[in-house]
């Protein structure tokens, strides 16, 4: 039947093929990481330049409280920025996006109809052509317009607007 030398091969590179697989998807998951984690840093560094600004200026000082209350809103403003919550939309409403390509967008920390509405459409295309071939065939063209309407509350509106597209496309 098989001799045990091909066998051996097989397995070997079955072996190769799962590490490959394993450590691509741990460096995609590092580099948003990363990438948060300089948003986060730019961030900080802006509030910090904006507080010495405000040191050196001869303006009176403000009410502790209120300062307190002003950072409070601004971390809870950032932390929804980079889904810190765990608040996710389900991207699935998008006619077209099924949960392959759900995966695929929260990979690229998008998570929200309002994160998809803000993306540009290039940069989707280039997330599904990075994902592989079988996923070329998607259009993401309406994608950021539904999810703004989903994002809006007009559900009838986009339901209806569905109604005339075949899996995302413009028929």
């Amino acid at each position: 039947m098989f001799n045990f030398p091909f066998l051996y091969l097989v397995t070997w590179l079955t072996s190769v093929a799962i590490i490959i697989w394993w450590y691509e998807r741990s460096l995609r998951n590092l580099r948003s990481s990363i990438r948060n984690a300089k948003n986060r840093a730019e961030f900080i560094e802006e509030e910090l330049a904006a507080c010495r600004k405000k040191a050196h200026s001869n303006e009176p000082d403000v009410n502790p409280t209120q300062e307190a209350t002003k950072a409070r809103n601004i971390n809870a403003v950032f932390d929804q920025k980079l889904h810190l919550t765990s608040q996710k939309d389900d991207l699935k409403i998008v006619e077209g996006i099924g949960p392959k390509i759900e995966k695929l967008l929260h990979e690229a920390s998008i998570f929200t109809f309002s994160d998809l509405s803000q993306t540009e459409i290039p940069y989707i295309k280039d997330i599904l052509e990075r994902a592989g071939s079988r996923y070329l065939m998607h259009d993401p063209t309406t994608w950021p317009k539904q999810a703004k309407m989903a994002m809006e509350g007009r559900w009838d509106e986009l339901k209806k607007w569905q109604s005339k597209l075949d899996k995302g496309r413009i028929v």
